[in-house]
């Protein structure tokens, strides 16, 4: 589920970038680097405790 959710959010600055959302009027929009900084961090997270939760001897 989460890795839907950090597929949704790339899709969504995706999308931003393509549609040129954002505050920005030249470069690159504001609002796409921002989801695509989210979903690199969603993803980070659920990597990390992954590796986390792996058992030890």
């Amino acid at each position: 589920m989460r890795h839907l959710i950090s597929f949704a959010i790339f899709l969504a600055a995706v999308a931003a970038y393509a549609s040129g959302l954002g505050p920005l009027f030249f470069g690159t929009p504001l609002v796409g680097t921002v989801l695509a900084l989210a979903g690199v961090l969603f993803e980070l997270a659920f990597w990390l405790r992954l590796f986390r939760r792996a058992p030890s001897k």
